[in-house]
């Protein structure tokens, strides 16, 4: 018995040792279904310090749609520690590239059945590279990947036309054998818990991102955006252009974590929400909680004749809509009263007066709730407000009005936002689910009709307001128009001021000298061509040195429309 012990032992360590020896760039026998399920969740699931650093801290408040509980600090507009979305864009690619390495090394046959799976995973990778390049620039793309495989640990650092131009003919080529239907093709099936491994759906957001990149070039490049405007709404692909064909990702009905309430859940900005109430915008309730000043409350310090904001008439009846109140931008008045700063009553009890973010719209775990986490991470709503814009700029023609791709954008948008919130389980979802005539009373006013006056300023506004939700998006808009704007008549910018003078905001967020030197070379290289100052963190510096397709864009809140 102990030689027949022996023997199996020996035998199994032999397996082992042949296992760990094997070469360890081979993945063995890997599903690539599997591995295109981590990626497209890896979109989503590294979030939470996306939103924790660069949502919260960064760009809401640059974008000047929220402010801190107490207000702006003048140091604001300095950089710390961000988000992730510059490594997660490898995290993402490395098993899109396996999978395309393990196809590319099947028979012919059976690569012929997996092109469509092969074409699909570019596309997720290019998504999130434009959220990445967005706030870093240049970066590795035509080299990447290629150190596993081949060795490559020197990468170049590939400019932003360069990547552009490739992600284009990334696209183009994905779009081209997702549309062509060879028969007997595979599919991720129900691993894709986005589009079901549907070529078609895939197609048409691949063609889609197109927009998103020329909205981008525009600033730079306006011949070159008419271009791929002009290649996106001919491609046979299609567009999204409804709601059934949105980049949904919801793959479980848990979030990690809650982290907006780390430093206090942010508030609204005064400028912001004080319009979304002028026009009983119906996304507020949702974007936002309402202040403590219900009638109750009222009533109780009027009684007790207590002091309270000197906003509220003690005299007409609380609504829901005069409980959303928020902070200006400026650090100037920040921890000031009549703006900032809770009531007490006479039992002891606080009342804030400002209106924070609607945690459980962001987080439906929030506050012991069991609702699920959708996001749209590309929406009906911005392909259509992106087309209304072109339109209304002379891109297009003969694709409908700009008034109806706005009105479809704005309908999609609240209707969007309104089964996120149904689904995430707000609180008072009865109470502020959004109706057709809500948003049909809404389309008709004058701020928001396109009715001869300054259609494109509330076409940005409305692609603001859209974005409240995709920070990202929000702070790409603002860069590039110049909205909100002190020319404008819609929403006003306000100016940060901190010890008399105005702050710079950034424009970028700060990269640092990688730790491993195998590849500073190219990295000094990289920042050297964009004239960049690796680890500055102030507004002052990355208010200037700004990516490639922001340079000739408008200063914050200086757009003219």
């Amino acid at each position: 018995m102990a030689v027949i012990l022996f023997a199996a032992m020996m035998s199994s360590c032999t397996d082992d040792f042949a296992a760990i020896n094997e070469n360890p760039a081979q993945i063995n026998d890997p599903n690539p279904a599997h591995l295109f399920t981590e990626s497209i969740y890896q979109m989503g699931n590294y979030k939470y310090t996306e939103w924790f650093y660069d949502n919260y801290n960064y760009f809401w408040r640059w974008n000047q749609s929220t402010v801190f509980i107490s207000g702006n600090e003048s140091q604001f507009t300095d950089v710390g520690a961000t988000g992730g979305r510059y490594s997660n864009t490898y995290t993402i690619t490395r098993n899109l590239y396996e999978i395309r390495r393990q196809i590319d090394n099947m028979s012919a046959d059976e690569q012929a059945e997996r092109a469509h799976m092969r074409a699909i995973t570019y596309i997720p990778s290019i998504y999130q590279a434009i959220r990445a390049s967005d706030l870093y620039g240049s970066m590795p793309w035509s080299e990447s990947m290629q150190g596993r495989y081949d060795g490559n640990f020197t990468p170049r650092y590939d400019t932003q036309p360069e990547l552009f131009e490739q992600w284009i003919d990334q696209l183009n080529a994905a779009i081209d054998v997702l549309i062509s239907n060879p028969s007997g093709q595979l599919s991720f099936g129900q691993q894709d818990f986005i589009y079901g491994g549907n070529a078609a759906n895939w197609a048409r957001f691949a063609n889609s991102l197109k927009l998103r990149i020329a909205v981008r070039v525009e600033g730079q490049d306006p011949q070159w955006a008419q271009q791929i405007i002009n290649d996106a709404i001919s491609n046979p692909a299609g567009i999204i252009e409804n709601r059934d064909q949105e980049f949904i990702w919801a793959p479980s009905g848990e979030y990690t974590g809650q982290a907006h309430d780390f430093w206090g859940n942010p508030s609204a900005a005064y400028n912001f929400i004080s319009k979304l109430v002028e026009l009983r915008d119906p996304r507020t309730h949702f974007y936002f909680e309402p202040n403590n000043f219900t009638q109750n409350a009222v009533d109780t310090f009027t009684e007790q004749g207590r002091n309270m904001p000197n906003w509220i008439n003690p005299d007409e009846p609380v609504t829901r809509w005069h409980r959303y109140r928020g902070g200006p931008v400026t650090p100037e008045l920040a921890n000031t009263l009549p703006w900032y700063g809770s009531f007490t009553d006479n039992d002891g009890s606080n009342y804030n007066q400002l209106s924070h973010v609607n945690r459980r719209f962001f987080n439906p775990n929030y506050d012991g709730g069991n609702g699920y986490y959708r996001d749209a991470l590309y929406s009906a709503a911005e392909v259509a407000l992106y087309m209304a814009e072109f339109i209304e700029k002379g891109y297009v023609t003969g694709q409908g009005s700009a008034q109806e791709w706005y009105e479809r954008g704005i309908r999609m948008s609240m209707e969007t936002v309104d089964d996120i919130g149904r689904v995430a389980q707000v609180f008072d979802y009865d109470e502020v689910s959004i109706t057709d005539a809500q948003i049909n009373e809404y389309l008709a006013q004058d701020h928001v009709a396109l009715n001869g006056s300054d259609h494109l300023e509330k076409i940005y506004f409305q692609q603001y307001i859209n974005n409240f939700r995709y920070p990202t998006e929000q702070f790409a808009l603002t860069r590039r128009t110049g909205f909100p704007s002190v020319n404008g008549n819609i929403l006003m910018w306000e100016l940060p001021r901190a010890g008399g003078a105005e702050l710079a905001i950034p424009r970028r967020l700060t990269i640092n000298e990688p730790s491993n030197p195998i590849n500073i070379d190219n990295f000094r290289s990289a920042m050297q061509e964009q004239g960049w100052s690796a680890g500055a963190n102030s507004g002052s510096v990355l208010n200037q040195e700004r990516v490639w397709w922001d340079t000739n864009n408008p200063n914050f809140g200086t757009g003219t429309f």
